[in-house]
């Protein structure tokens, strides 16, 4: 059975079974020596925007498969809080 696509509003760091729709709106790199990394901005259909990012390890898999202005679902993902 295939699972709901959530919004952005809707997910938080209780679980990491989440799935969403989001277009990137914003994609770059943070080339810092110590921890570089992959960062986008999701949008959802409602409009609502959350922060992504790659770490290192991943950015070789992950960067040349995503573009800005396009769209995606993302599936089993943690989520932390930037506080």
């Amino acid at each position: 059975m295939a699972r709901r696509v959530n919004f952005i509003e809707e997910i938080n760091a209780t679980k990491d079974t989440w799935k969403i729709k989001v277009r990137i709106i914003g994609l770059w790199r943070v080339d810092k020596s110590s921890a570089p990394s992959f960062e986008m901005i999701f949008m959802d259909e409602n409009g609502d925007k959350i922060e992504a990012m790659v770490k290192n390890y991943h950015i070789s898999l992950w960067e040349p498969q995503l573009q800005e202005g396009q769209s995606y679902v993302g599936e089993n993902f943690d989520v932390v809080s930037n506080e």
